[in-house]
């Protein structure tokens, strides 16, 4: 069977082949700088050149199209989107999450986000995500919310206000900022927000023709038109900004001040040449030696001389040591003339007790405190007391003194006035400061046998009738009952022994205890310990 092709029909394949090859063939893509047409992919179709037919047709995939955005001018938005891997800049989280899903297929899977198409207000008053429906408690934790899970660039307050030729005025009278809201303290801290917030260095005023004077009585910089708080502020702006070294002082002048010489001694720190005062001691004499070049001298011991009062009775000019004060004494009055202080005289002194210095002149020593005299004078020099009125005095001291009540019920010592908050720091301050002996609780309760001297254990008011105290929990109180008393108590009954407790509660009640309890892991480890029941720990089932 014979098949002829005519013309027409070789011009009819010529033209459906053309066909397929025109859907077959892709696209080559031009990136422009803002903004593809669609005039220009027809414009390329047309020009392209077709290929003669063939009789195979080669099936090529399609690249994914990649739809390009309108330039967007950032400098004038608050925030903006971008992709981080090409670059692009977005005005809204939808065209942003579309981008990613048609061009890179990257699907969103973020779920905090609620409503993705409301774009949240980044100056929100009460820091409230619309799109998220989240307020947040500070500023910072606002906006880093919204840069990592709304995938916004922010810009600050200072650098969306500069691009939009908003900038803070240099000469405010009132040191206030009007981009960021914020009134400085002074001209100093104002000018250090411009520099170093929104990058306005401002040119110094300091008027070169002027040097300040280093002995400004004022502390006033005449250069910098500025007046300091202390000495030490105002010379160290002369050194560091006007690179000034302290005028030498002049020896041969008789008549000016430089002869005046600091005191080391003086008690308040105070320097007469620099008029200034120092806080401490260590700090003047510092100075001294670095400023005026005077150093302290330290006041070596006379060797030649032998220090009665040497522990060890050593004598250091004759270099010899004794074993006892007797013989120390007799060598210090034969060899060196010193007649040492005797024992009998000193017991014979007396400090004074109120003594508003705190100088005890038997021990020859001064203390810091008033307190601290009296209880060495109470410890270590008790007064004598005159034979004669020994009698009267106890007796008066006897009158006068009121013994403590041992078994009060609020725990108050009516010789001291003083109320204690638990029974054993009642007993305690008995024994120590009025040396009282006291029988213990224990031995008192057990050695007769008598119940009644135990405490009832099922007390309501959880009041122990031997010790007179009431516990604040029935826990504590079994505990008082046990490790104190030395008693065997029974568990305590449950309300309802024989009721059957669901293990599955919603509640989590436990309907023998009659109690409720929280959570769920408490309540299955109430239900394991306290009652012996094996419940699964994924299906809470017995």
């Amino acid at each position: 069977m014979s098949t002829h092709v005519t013309k027409a029909d070789t011009s009819l394949f010529i033209k459906r082949s053309t066909q397929d090859m025109e859907l077959n063939q892709p696209k080559q893509e031009h990136k422009p700088a803002a903004i593809h047409d669609d005039q220009n992919y027809d414009d390329m179709a047309n020009d392209t050149p077709m290929e003669e037919p063939d009789d195979t047709n080669i099936k090529q995939e399609e690249p994914v199209k990649k739809t390009s955005l309108p330039a967007i001018d950032i400098s004038q938005l608050d925030y903006y989107y971008q992709c981080h891997s090409c670059s692009e800049i977005m005005t809204s989280l939808t065209t942003y999450l579309n981008h990613l899903a048609s061009v890179h297929a990257i699907k969103h899977r973020n779920n905090t986000i609620k409503h993705p198409e409301v774009e949240p207000d980044i100056h929100d008053a009460t820091f409230h995500c619309q799109s998220c429906e989240k307020t947040y408690t500070t500023k910072y934790k606002y906006w880093r919310h919204l840069k990592f899970t709304h995938y916004m660039v922010l810009k600050s307050a200072a650098a969306a206000a500069a691009s939009k030729g908003q900038l803070p005025v240099p000469q405010d009278p009132d040191f206030y900022c009007r981009v960021c809201d914020i009134k400085h303290a002074d001209k100093e801290a104002y000018n250090q927000h411009l520099g170093t917030v929104h990058n306005m260095y401002l040119r110094s005023r300091r008027d070169l023709n002027v040097m300040p004077e280093w002995n400004s009585p004022n502390n006033y910089c005449r250069a910098c038109r500025h007046n300091y708080a202390g000495k030490y502020n105002y010379r160290w702006h002369c050194k560091r900004v006007h690179h000034m070294t302290a005028p030498a002082v002049k020896k041969d002048d008789t008549n000016t001040s430089s002869n005046i010489v600091p005191d080391l001694q003086d008690p308040n720190n105070y320097c007469q040449v620099c008029d200034f005062t120092y806080k401490t001691n260590k700090l003047y004499l510092l100075h001294c030696s670095r400023t005026h070049h005077i150093k302290p001298t330290i006041k070596t011991p006379d060797i030649t001389i032998p220090y009665p009062k040497d522990p060890n009775h050593h004598c250091s000019p004759c270099n010899k040591t004794y074993l006892h004060a007797s013989s120390f004494r007799k060598h210090l009055i034969t060899t060196h003339k010193i007649a040492h202080l005797s024992t009998r005289s000193q017991r014979n002194k007396v400090p004074d007790v109120d003594d508003p210095n705190g100088y005890c002149c038997v021990c020859e020593k001064t203390y810091s405190t008033v307190h601290y005299y009296k209880v060495h004078v109470a410890t270590f020099h008790a007064t004598p007391i005159d034979p004669q009125n020994t009698q009267q005095q106890q007796q008066q001291q006897q009158q006068q003194q009121v013994l403590p009540d041992v078994d009060d019920p609020n725990f108050h010592c009516r010789s001291c006035q003083k109320t204690f908050l638990d029974q054993n720091r009642y007993r305690s301050h008995l024994r120590g400061a009025h040396k009282m002996k006291l029988i213990s609780m224990r031995s008192s309760s057990h050695d007769d046998g008598d119940p009644d001297l135990l405490p009832d254990p099922l007390d309501p008011n959880l009041y122990c009738r031997v010790c007179k105290a009431t516990s604040k929990t029935l826990k504590l109180f079994r505990r008082h009952c046990r490790h104190l008393h030395h008693m065997t108590l029974d568990p305590i009954p449950l309300p309802n022994p024989d009721a059957e407790i669901d293990v599955d509660s919603p509640e989590c009640y436990c309907v023998k205890c009659d109690i409720y309890i929280k959570r769920t892991s408490t309540f299955t480890r109430h239900l394991r310990v306290k009652h012996q029941l094996k419940v699964d720990r994924k299906r809470g089932r017995p």
